[in-house]
């Protein structure tokens, strides 16, 4: 909404027998009306009109309720010749522009229409490969062992049996905005958990983007080597904390049962879980200590050893040493240990931005979240542009 501005001490309160601030406070007298602020100027030449709650305020035949053992000040604005009010029709479509971005949507960090439920995803032009998507998924949960199908009479009268979601989504280049992967992922509602029943602790840290900064300028600066990583079904790679039971999830259907007769019983920790994030970050952490890792007491997702440094967003990584060889062993014997890694190279797209390295330079770039809520709050093809003013940092 629009804040409206009131000069410096345009109201105040003294306690009872206080006299007043200044020369310029006068104390409200039941029988003289105190004299209402006069329109002020502000900075971009415009007048600013008095809030209306503070006339009624100093309006004697306002004021019957309240403490009386209390005085109200106010004081007057000095403007000799107010300009008059300046209907700026830019002014106001900044102000109906402000009022739209209120809706939450206009922030999401995803391309337009690109997230969406199963049956969303089920009515589009690209639904094969969402499909595809879901298979892969599916599968890639019976080959980690993720869960086992049991009778639903076999649950605990102690247990919750939460419902599953699927989450679709299609991944864009941060560049070019062109659709390179089509992803599903199968997540517990856990909306629907209950504290003390199926999750306790749920927090867990994340590496801080001045960590990111600080470390990519080094690489710059000492020409070392960076690899980016990513965990395949992280959370499913860490084993589960606590007896979960889940609902089969849409699109599937399974030999011998169905979603009335049958549920999952799960064996790992999955996505979606309150708790989920949390035990795939000890899970992992655990993992770099057991081959040499010690965690930085700055930032607890940065981790060090001899000349190699490595940093942890949930369950994307980078790696950055001296020797890209050394990065190699690394990756192999994170893969010893058990997690199922995949090595992605250079950093391109990471968490959302997109890093582009050329020579001394790192650009940290994200049009595609710009042009995102540009197109939300309906500027997609809008060329007007001005200055914002601010300071340098």
């Amino acid at each position: 909404g629009v804040l409206h501005t009131l000069p410096e001490g345009a109201l105040h309160t003294l306690p009872e027998g206080a006299p007043p601030g200044g020369a310029a406070a006068s104390a409200v007298d039941d029988a003289t009306p105190p004299s209402l602020p006069s329109p002020s100027i502000s900075s971009r030449g415009r007048v600013r009109m008095p809030s209306q709650r503070l006339q009624e305020s100093l309006d004697p035949s306002a004021r019957a309720w309240g403490n009386s053992s209390r005085s109200y000040v106010g004081m007057s604005s000095t403007i000799d010749e107010p300009m008059p009010i300046d209907h700026d029709a830019e002014h106001d479509e900044h102000l109906l522009l402000q009022e739209r971005m209120r809706h939450p949507i206009a922030f999401h960090a995803e391309m337009v229409g690109d997230t969406m439920y199963y049956h969303q995803a089920m009515m589009q032009q690209d639904a094969p490969q969402f499909v595809d998507a879901i298979v892969k998924e599916v599968n890639g949960h019976v080959d980690n062992n993720t869960w086992e199908l049991v009778p639903r009479k076999e649950v605990p009268e102690s247990q919750e049996v939460v419902p599953s979601v699927w989450s679709m989504r299609r991944k864009r280049d941060l560049t070019t905005g062109e659709v390179v992967k089509w992803k599903a992922r199968l997540n517990l509602h856990g909306g629907k958990q209950t504290y003390g029943v199926n999750y306790y602790e749920t927090w867990s840290p994340v590496v801080g983007w001045f960590s990111v900064r600080l470390l990519t300028c080094f690489a710059l600066i000492q020409k070392w080597s960076i690899r980016q990583v990513d965990f395949v079904q992280a959370f499913c790679q860490a084993p589960i904390e606590m007896d979960m039971y889940m609902e089969l999830p849409h699109g599937i259907s399974v030999k011998g049962g169905s979603n009335k007769t049958h549920v999952l019983k799960l064996l790992a920790n999955i996505y979606g879980q309150k708790q989920g994030g949390k035990i795939w970050h000890d899970y992992l952490v655990d993992k770099l200590i057991s081959i040499g890792f010690s965690r930085s007491s700055v930032d607890s997702c940065v981790f060090y050893r001899g000349t190699t440094i490595f940093i942890l967003y949930v369950d994307d990584g980078l790696a950055f040493d001296i020797s890209g060889d050394v990065l190699d062993n690394l990756i192999q014997e994170m893969t010893d240990t058990g997690l199922n890694i995949e090595d992605l190279g250079q950093p391109s797209d990471y968490i959302g931005v997109n890093l582009s390295r050329e020579e001394g330079v790192f650009h940290f770039t994200q049009r595609a979240l710009i042009d995102s809520i540009l197109s939300d709050v309906g500027l997609a093809n809008s060329n007007k542009t001005k200055p914002v003013p601010a300071k340098p940092s």
